[in-house]
């Protein structure tokens, strides 16, 4: 079994054709063929359904046979990639904020994760903050990066940012407003009941979305204003009022409040920001690791 072989074997899963294949990597159709047959004798497997008469298609066999070799070829680069980081003296410090009621999920862990293992010479430093705070750090240069929910950074000026993943909104609920346990509630069965915001020139984002969400639900309620993040959060657990906040916000483990699954609340945008000045060269890897 050669390099070449798999290749081959890739490429026409690719194309879908032996003929576009052979084109693709420069070789005669009868030539890629040989090593696909040579490849399927030493494995002792037929890879492709040779009857299709438009398309190439992988037998059963070879679907297995091809994602294992795609796994393998994936560890492979992985391996290849941080030798070269680790030969070309690849390194640096991120310096990198996370919203300080947010608990890291097993997505985001991930992506720390493998991104530490991939450029293992990269200081990965990571804080915490309220929005204002990441955002303003991150466009004075404190941080080269924040990731904070995707609400709170439309619309800011002298920023980027891209969305890594959606995550689940809930109708956080203090249980003394609840009437029934396994009763299936709507944002509007709370149309009487005390909701929080926080005041605009804290978070503008927060204090729009919540007052378009109960408008589309059909009504208007009481908004009892915080402060700021810290006494947004306090309140809820206090059992001030209702809010709005994905599935990773520590109130939500609270035991004072229950998490609700409403229909008129979309997953929220959960957003890495940063700007375009930044010069820190191994931000650039991070940038690259995301596809940015």
């Amino acid at each position: 079994m050669t390099t070449e072989q798999i290749q081959c074997f890739f490429k026409i899963v690719e194309t879908g054709s032996f003929t576009a294949a052979a084109e693709a990597m420069y070789m005669t159709q009868a030539s890629l063929s040989k090593k696909i047959i040579a490849l399927e004798h030493e494995l002792s497997v037929t890879l492709f359904d040779r009857n299709k008469s438009k398309h190439t298609e992988l037998t059963e066999a070879g679907k297995i046979v091809y994602e294992g070799f795609l796994d393998i070829q994936n560890r492979i680069d992985k391996v290849i990639e941080k030798a070269q980081n680790m030969a070309s003296g690849i390194s640096g410090t991120i310096r990198m904020g996370i919203f300080e009621n947010q608990i890291i999920d097993e997505y985001l862990q991930e992506i720390l994760n493998d991104f530490a293992k991939r450029y293992s010479n990269i200081e990965l430093f990571v804080t915490t903050g309220s929005f204002n705070e990441l955002i303003e750090d991150v466009q004075k240069g404190k941080l080269d990066c924040a990731v904070t929910l995707g609400y709170d950074v439309m619309g800011r000026s002298h920023i980027r940012h891209k969305t890594l993943y959606h995550l689940k909104t809930y109708l956080v609920v203090p249980n003394e407003f609840l009437d029934d346990s396994w009763k299936v509630y709507e944002l509007k069965d709370f149309k009487d009941k005390p909701f929080l915001t926080i005041k605009a020139d804290q978070n503008i984002f927060q204090d729009k979305m919540i007052r378009a969400q109960t408008e589309r639900a059909g009504f208007t309620p009481k908004f009892i204003t915080a402060t700021d993040e810290k006494n947004f959060m306090m309140l809820l657990e206090m059992g001030r009022g209702i809010a709005c906040l994905d599935a990773y916000s520590k109130c939500c483990k609270s035991p004072n409040v229950r998490c609700l699954s409403v229909p008129e609340l979309e997953p929220c945008p959960f957003d890495i920001v940063w700007v375009d000045e930044n010069t820190n060269p191994a931000f650039k890897y991070l940038m690259k690791y995301l596809n940015i």
